[in-house]
């Protein structure tokens, strides 16, 4: 069976929230004993999708992000409940033995799973216990002083990032749809759900920028425009506003620039709406280019290698990829070693 979060498209960060918030609200109706028998009875029936609709229940009820939770963070959630099931098919969910949680962890270092993954498990399997406490089940915290391994390779060696040359050969064989969702991430560095979630409506090929509505975090920042990928953009909405019979430019704005009167202008700019989609595509220019596919989080790090390289500045690397902090963006900074490189060279 297709997991329907698998298919929720970006947009479904509000659609979905709707959903979640009735389901939320529903199992909030419930008397606290019946709650409690829901809950215990999914326990011990190791029913998961009672389980997950629990947890998703208390993490859009109680959770920092409210009903604006993404829907990555549900998926990744999700997958940690199911996984934490299959791995404790001895225990007793309701009272699980002292080092059940460790054991698990540890199994999963030993297996090669990377410590970012570890960790995602971790703060699945404490949304799993926060919604049977919640559902008065249990009083169990098996997850409370769980720490994935400290990773040793240093953040800025781990951050794999498209070279500049790579881009180059990639935008050489590259479609015209490929071609943009190449430069929105490594121009504009966008992640990958923002590029599938953009619209024509908010980009403003004027005066070079587009608006990011919901970023990390729910955040919206506006990020500028490169000329190749305004003139990627340009070509390609003259494309499609020859095949849609848009209205481009019969009126003009208060500033005298042109605009789209059209429902169509709310369309998204990639006519894709999966990850899969998107990742598929890039790895076949990879393959095409003859380069090796780093995934499509890489553009977003070519972007913010090539921005450090050629401002030597941290914040606006920051600004430009909408880090919360600048922590992300030292990375970039520790990760370019040119300067380190030149002195070794006079030894």
């Amino acid at each position: 069976m297709i997991d329907p979060l698998d298919k929720a498209s970006p947009d479904s960060l509000v659609i979905a929230s709707h959903d979640q918030v009735g389901r939320a609200r529903h199992l909030a109706s419930l008397s606290t004993a019946d709650l409690r028998r829901l809950a215990v009875r999914a326990a011990a029936e190791r029913d998961f999708e009672t389980l997950w609709q629990l947890t998703e229940a208390h993490l859009t009820l109680h959770g920092e992000s409210g009903a604006l939770v993404s829907i990555n963070t549900y998926k990744a959630y999700r997958r940690g409940v199911k996984d934490l099931l299959t791995a404790w098919q001895g225990e007793n969910l309701l009272r699980p033995s002292r080092d059940a949680a460790a054991v698990w962890l540890r199994t999963m270092e030993r297996r090669g799973r990377k410590p970012a993954t570890v960790r995602v498990k971790i703060a699945a399997g404490k949304a799993l216990y926060k919604a049977l406490r919640w559902a008065g089940a249990t009083e169990a915290e098996p997850f409370a002083d769980a720490k994935a391994a400290k990773d040793k390779t240093a953040p800025w060696e781990r951050q794999g990032a498209y070279s500049q040359l790579e881009i180059t050969r990639l935008l050489a064989v590259a479609d015209p749809v490929t071609k943009l969702l190449i430069l929105l991430g490594a121009h504009a560095g966008l992640r990958v759900s923002e590029m599938l979630a953009l619209r024509w409506s908010e980009v403003d090929l004027v005066n070079r920028k587009l608006v990011v509505q919901h970023g990390k975090g729910g955040k919206k920042r506006t990020v500028n425009l490169s000329r190749t990928l305004t003139e990627t953009l340009l070509l390609l909405r003259e494309q499609v506003v020859g095949s849609r019979k848009w209205d481009v430019g019969s009126r003009s704005s208060p500033k005298g620039q042109p605009t789209i009167h059209s429902p169509q202008s709310t369309a998204h700019i990639l006519p894709f709406r999966s990850r899969l989609s998107a990742r598929e595509r890039l790895a076949r220019t990879c393959r095409a280019a003859g380069v090796r596919f780093q995934g499509l989080h890489a553009l977003r790090h070519a972007a913010g290698t090539l921005l450090q390289r050629q401002t030597g500045d941290i914040t606006k690397v920051a600004d430009h990829l909408g880090h919360a902090t600048l922590d992300m963006a030292r990375n970039y900074a520790k990760a370019d070693d040119r300067a380190l490189k030149a002195i070794v060279d006079e030894w």
